[in-house]
Formats: structure tokens, C-alpha cells, sequence
């Protein structure tokens, strides 16, 4: 055990203890109402806000049970506590263009993907063999339905495809008759330890339910995961290893810390090996070999409403802005400067940047940030809103400061990466007063719109059928999961992505054969689970939702709201791309005198 900078002991992983708070309730068979303290939805009607407690019946649960397994009893460690929303206990991806998972120290479980015990599933090895062999278990369908299902080698049903058959000879490297390689690397020790947990899981969960159902043509997915520990050299060296002595036929789910994962890249674009994950360096994210879910960031392009800025700017009549990024990593710094070219060109002139800064994460007090932005940004000028691409510690030690310091902020609206348990609730399970009315936006349907576990993880029924689907494999084929955290919905859309090019080349797969039918497929939801995305055009996601922070929890705003895209209409926060380097070079005099420099030597268009 040691300290935390508060004080507090940690355990040896450096995560925060604390108690179980949880309170149980129950579920009826086919029917689960919302009991009196699960959360409401957050209506705003101008500035009205109407927030409605429990009692309603869960959307689109007609005949489902808690139980997905087939037991016919709802068992101790699925019961919903705390209500379906996320409490200390979920975190997912959210939405914009600035995607940054920056820095050590965000507090979520250490990796472990055979905590449930599923027999004859080895954990994951960083430096030997198969990470995760072929699964065993019970078929998961659509809806997140189970069949009969059995264990061991053999197949429980015809597979995704019936009728096809593999033929013998193999037909592309990593492919024979009877598998298919695939390779992941992703920081999972060093100062990343357990960040990336869920996009791994989300992975092999999806795998593990294809393979359930018999594979594709007979062929079950072999994943094989490698750790850089957020170092760019052990990406290389593991991205090559998997290439060369492995043989994997593509990469699925590969992510790392921002700046760090062009190995991957390297390899992928060397041997033409499809890459399908979330790239956070921009010579990934620019390769034809890689794709990202939900899309993939751009060093020219941004949403002009990215992160909800436009509708909440609109709403409360923001006429001043401060950002902060961290120094750390380019990615972090490009799309802070991103995010206010968009916001003013969407605010019109009388926007204006109060205050912007560079922050380390090394920083442990954001004070004299606090001071330093309320003496700039006064209310003289008008409504005040923070916008941030920073990590979730850092975010935390701002909205602590910014109390604090009492800086007059109508809006606070960090990335995605804090869409976590720790950054709503303290370690003692208390909802933090410093984030309560913060804004995020999504491009995933949320964990809160499915019951809860007594570790406060998301379990089924869900509302929304591919979440449930989703949640249900999470459960039955990695049931030590970490809550789904800001990388889980990307990491079961990677997956996804990968099953549904392989399926389009049936028997006769190759690498080309994927590219190909990846690159045939439009607007790509997942069902209508993620922001839709088309992969050949290597753009980030232009549509999200809005959540806000009420009592230690997230609350979507405008829940029924069904105005987005045909494909996934529950994201109804839209925007187009716009190129922010056209518009700095256009509005220099309009962006920050102490930056101003530096960006001009990114920009290179001016």
C-alpha cells in the first residue's frame, strides 16, 4: 500500500480503495422497471431543466430477464444496484474529433482477462503464443439471446456463415482452414497500466461470440495481444513480431498512448495488413491500411460542433472560451487548437478566447491555472465555458481548481476520456461537487441504459439491442471484465467492423479480399450502437449525445431525442467537418498570442 497525493491509501496497482455502496432491487421476469433511485433523463426545454427520478419502464426490455444465461434465477453478482446508470462503476468512449488518452494515473481496474475462470481460456501473455485461444461456451445471438451452446472444441452451430466451407489450402498468411490470426497491441503496463482494459476485452468478447456460433466458414479467430507499455519502440517491435513470427492475417483493436502507436501503423503499411482500431497518432490514422471506430482523427478536419460545443455554447449564450490540453502528446495539442477554430466560427465574432494553456500531467495542482483564467476570462464579458483535451486525472485536479478558485463557469465540457467512475464520484463513493452539472458528449450508445452488477458494471437487459448484445458476451465470455470503460464501445465496433469485411470474402479470405469489402461499407453503426462512420474515407464521426453529471451520475440530455442519422438516430448532436487550418490561417489575429506561433508551425497551409 501507499499514499495517493490526498492522502489516501492505494493498493500496490496505485488504485484507490473504497466500499461498496451498492443497493440491491428487484427484477421481475419479463418486465424490469426502473426502480425509485435509478436516474432520470435530463430534459432541457430552453433553459429549463426537468430532471424525472425512476418508475419508468426500461425502453425496449418487453420479455427480458436480468439473467440472459438461461439459469432461469437472477444470480447475486447480476442484480442491479445503484440503478442503470453509470455511478462509480461504467465508463465509454466519448464523442469529438479531439480523442485523447493522454497520460498515467487514470484509476481503473488492472487488466485481467481471465478473472471469471472460463475454463481452458489462458490470460493474456505479452511475449508468448496465443494470448486467447478459440472459445468455448454458450452461443450469444442477436439481442444478446443464448443458445445451447457447448463447451470445448466443437461448434455450436453453423457459423456466421452456413453453408461455407473453408477450403483446405490456406488462402493468405494467418488463414488456414480451421483459424484465422489476429493480432492486438495495446499499452497495458507501464503508465497505462489498465486504461486500454476495455477495448481488449470488448475485442475478445466479440471473438469469443463468433467463434461460439462456430466461426466464419468454419474458421475460429485466434487473438494474440502484445504490450508496449505506451512506449512507440515496443509498439514496433511487437506490431513486427506479430507480423513476422506470428503470422497474424490483420490487427484488430490496437491502441495505445497518444504518439505512441505508429509500429502498428509502420508494419500495417509495409505488408498491406488490414489495421482496424483507434489511432492516436496522425501517421496512423492517415494510412490506407488502418481504420478507426468510430472514425479516426484528422490533422486538418474537426466537427464544427465538436464535443457539443455548438449546442451548449447556443444554449448558454457563451461569448468566451478557455482551453487546456496537456504538452504531452501532438494529438492533444492539434485538436485543442482544432476545437477553438470550430467554436469560433460557430460562435461568430463576438466569441473570443479568454484563456488558453498548456498543462503537464505531471502537474498535481491547477490553481493558479484557476486563478490566472478568472482573472482573464471576467463576467463582464460574458458567459464562460471550459473545453478540454486532457486525460481524467487532470480533468479532475481543473474542475477541483476552478471550485475551488470560484471561477464563474456556465460550462465545463471535457472529452470522453473522463467518461469514467472516478471522475463523478470520489473514493469514498461520493458524487464530486467539482463535476456535478459537467457536459460529454458520446458516439455510443450509453452503459446507462442497461442494469447494473454489484461492481457496478453494466449487465443485461439493456435497452438498446446491440448494447445488450454487447453487454450479454462482455458477461458470459470475460465474466472478470472491467467496466467498459471509455475504449469498450470502440473496441466490440473494431471487432465488428473486422467480422463483417471477413464475411464479405467468405471462403476465400485475403488480406486484399477485407480491404475491399471494408471499403465498400457506408456509414457504419454497429447497429445503431455507434456515431456512424464510413471507414474508406479515414474521417472522424460527426455525430454524438449530449450526457451531464446529476448527483454523481451520468444523465443523458434530451434522451428522446431520434433526430440523428437514419443509420443511429439516437446521436442527434450533428455537425459538419470543417478545415480548422483554412480558418487559422484566415482568423490568426483571432487565436492566442502565446500559442499563436506554435500553431502556425503545425499549420502549414497558411
Amino acid at each position: 500500500m501507499r499514499r495517493s497525493p490526498g492522502g489516501r491509501r492505494r493498493s500496490r496497482d496505485g488504485h484507490r480503495r473504497r466500499r461498496d455502496h451498492g443497493r440491491s432491487a428487484t427484477a421481475h421476469r419479463g418486465s424490469l422497471r426502473a426502480p425509485p433511485w435509478a436516474p432520470g433523463f435530463l430534459s432541457i426545454e430552453g433553459r429549463k431543466v426537468r430532471f424525472t427520478f425512476g418508475g419508468a419502464r426500461l425502453a425496449g426490455c418487453g420479455g427480458c430477464e436480468l439473467n440472459t444465461l438461461g439459469t432461469g434465477n437472477i444470480p447475486p453478482t447480476t442484480r442491479p444496484t445503484q440503478g442503470a446508470g453509470m455511478g462509480r462503476g461504467v465508463r465509454i468512449a466519448s464523442c469529438v474529433a479531439v480523442v485523447v488518452l493522454v497520460a498515467c494515473g487514470s484509476r481503473v481496474v488492472p487488466l485481467n482477462v481471465n478473472a471469471g475462470g472460463i475454463p481452458g481460456q489462458p490470460g493474456v501473455n505479452p511475449t508468448g503464443g496465443p494470448s486467447i485461444n478459440p472459445t468455448t461456451g454458450q452461443t450469444v445471438g442477436p439481442g444478446g439471446t443464448t443458445g445451447a451452446g457447448t463447451t470445448g472444441a466443437g461448434t455450436t452451430g453453423p457459423g456466421v456463415l452456413p453453408g461455407c466451407k473453408a477450403p483446405a489450402n490456406p488462402t493468405d498468411k494467418g488463414v488456414t482452414k480451421d483459424t484465422i490470426k489476429v493480432g492486438l497491441v495495446a499499452a497495458k503496463g507501464g503508465s497505462f497500466r489498465g486504461q486500454f482494459n476495455a477495448n481488449i476485452e470488448s475485442v475478445d468478447a466479440y471473438f469469443k461470440m463468433i467463434n461460439a456460433q462456430g466461426g466464419i466458414c468454419g474458421r475460429r479467430i485466434q487473438l494474440f495481444v502484445r504490450d508496449d507499455s505506451g512506449n512507440a519502440q515496443n509498439d514496433l517491435q511487437a506490431a513486427k513480431e506479430l507480423a513476422a513470427d506470428v503470422g497474424v492475417f490483420a490487427f484488430v483493436g490496437s491502441v495505445s498512448a497518444p504518439d505512441s502507436d505508429t509500429g502498428v501503423a509502420s508494419v500495417s503499411k509495409q505488408e498491406k495488413i488490414p489495421d482496424i482500431g483507434f489511432p492516436l497518432t496522425y501517421e496512423r490514422s492517415e494510412s490506407p491500411f488502418s481504420y478507426g471506430v468510430p472514425g479516426q482523427l484528422q490533422k486538418r478536419l474537426i466537427g464544427e460542433g465538436a464535443s457539443g460545443s455548438r449546442y451548449l455554447d447556443k444554449l448558454y449564450g457563451i461569448k468566451q472560451i478557455a482551453v487546456f490540453w496537456v504538452s504531452e502528446a501532438l494529438v492533444s495539442k492539434a485538436n485543442a487548437w482544432a476545437f477553438e477554430a470550430a467554436i469560433l466560427k460557430t460562435g461568430g465574432p463576438d466569441m473570443k478566447i479568454c484563456y488558453d494553456r498548456e498543462t503537464s500531467v505531471l502537474d498535481n495542482n491547477f490553481d493558479s491555472y484557476a486563478v490566472s483564467m478568472a482573472g482573464a476570462c471576467s463576467t463582464s464579458k460574458g458567459p464562460l465555458a471550459v473545453y478540454t483535451t486532457m486525460e481524467n486525472n487532470s480533468n479532475i485536479k481543473l474542475a477541483q481548481a476552478m471550485r475551488s478558485q470560484h471561477v464563474p463557469v456556465k460550462v465545463f465540457d471535457p472529452t470522453f476520456t473522463s467518461y469514467l467512475p472516478s471522475f463523478v464520484r470520489d473514493d469514498s463513493g461520493n458524487p464530486r461537487p467539482e463535476t456535478e452539472g459537467a457536459y460529454m458528449a458520446l458516439p455510443q450508445i450509453p452503459f446507462e441504459r442497461c442494469a447494473v452488477d454489484s461492481r457496478n458494471r453494466p449487465v443485461p437487459p439493456c435497452s438498446h439491442p446491440e448494447l445488450n448484445k454487447y453487454v450479454t458476451a462482455l458477461t458470459h465470455y470475460v465474466p472478470g471484465f472491467s467496466s467498459p470503460g471509455s475504449w469498450g464501445g470502440p473496441g466490440w465496433g473494431e471487432a465488428a467492423l473486422f467480422v463483417q469485411g471477413v464475411e464479405g470474402c467468405g471462403a476465400n479470405l485475403t488480406r486484399k479480399c477485407v480491404l475491399e469489402q471494408i471499403n465498400k461499407i457506408n456509414n457504419f453503426t454497429v447497429n445503431g450502437f455507434l456515431s456512424p462512420s464510413t471507414p474508406r474515407v479515414h474521417k472522424i464521426y460527426t455525430a454524438d449525445l449530449l450526457m451531464r453529471i446529476h448527483n454523481g451520475r451520468f444523465v443523458e440530455v434530451n434522451p428522446n431525442d431520434k433526430s440523428g442519422p437514419k443509420e443511429a438516430p439516437d446521436f442527434w448532436d450533428t455537425s459538419n467537418l470543417m478545415d480548422w487550418w483554412d480558418f487559422f490561417c484566415a482568423n490568426k489575429s483571432r487565436f492566442s498570442n502565446t500559442y499563436r506561433n506554435e500553431i502556425d508551425s503545425f499549420v502549414t497551409s497558411c
